[in-house]
């Protein structure tokens, strides 16, 4: 077991997309422990990679967050980068999105391939939790984001899928509180939600021997 609490906790406690974190220890004859650290295995047991000189910070919904200890990145359950590491922070996904951090301190969020839905310009931006989420800015006050599922026509911003296939937009609303005349970006369209890969789709992930 671990003794990380909050999002750094996340991917101990059950399989996700094949792969679980654990902790590995080593003891001596007395049954103290001698070290230990932290490791990935796949329902098979083996050990298997995150990229060389990146540790886990969390993992939810098939995607680690990442660290070199200076940038925040993206890695999905097969392995691949889903963004570089650029971020100054970095959140779990959560219903498909992830808050990101740049470097003046101001938060965006992100899909699961990486593109930013929203860029970061906001304060504080809280997990999305049953289809919605908070924005707040010092400037421009409180926003609601909410997720919704239908049939929606494209926008000029946005690509395929087209008006006659379900697809998630996301529509900001201004909290009452507001004064400052700015308005975001109304429709977001978000790309599904990354589906369980397979054992067989893990290339850049090897045992350890």
């Amino acid at each position: 077991m671990t003794d990380k609490t909050g999002e750094e906790a996340l991917g101990f406690h059950y399989f996700d997309h094949g792969l679980l974190r654990v902790v590995i220890a080593s003891y001596d004859e007395n049954g103290n422990i001698k070290s230990k650290r932290e490791s990935i295995i796949n329902t098979y047991g083996e050990e298997v990679f995150l990229p060389q000189n990146y540790h886990a910070v969390s993992y939810l919904e098939g995607i680690f967050v990442v660290t070199n200890g200076e940038k925040f990145g993206y890695v999905s359950s097969n392995g691949a980068w889903i963004t570089s590491p650029v971020y100054d922070h970095a959140s779990p996904f959560c219903e498909g999105i992830a808050v990101v951090t740049n470097e003046d301190g101001k938060k965006g969020l992100i899909d699961q391939t990486g593109k930013v839905i929203l860029e970061p310009a906001f304060d504080g931006i809280s997990s999305f939790s049953a289809g919605s989420a908070l924005l707040y800015s010092q400037d421009l006050g409180w926003y609601l984001l909410s997720k919704v599922k239908g049939k929606f026509p494209p926008s000029e911003n946005t690509e395929p899928p087209t008006s006659s296939e379900f697809h998630t937009k996301i529509t900001i609303t201004r909290g009452p509180q507001n004064t400052f005349d700015y308005e975001p970006d109304e429709i977001i369209v978000l790309p599904p939600i990354l589906s369980t890969p397979s054992r067989t789709t893990h290339p850049s992930y090897t045992a350890k021997k």
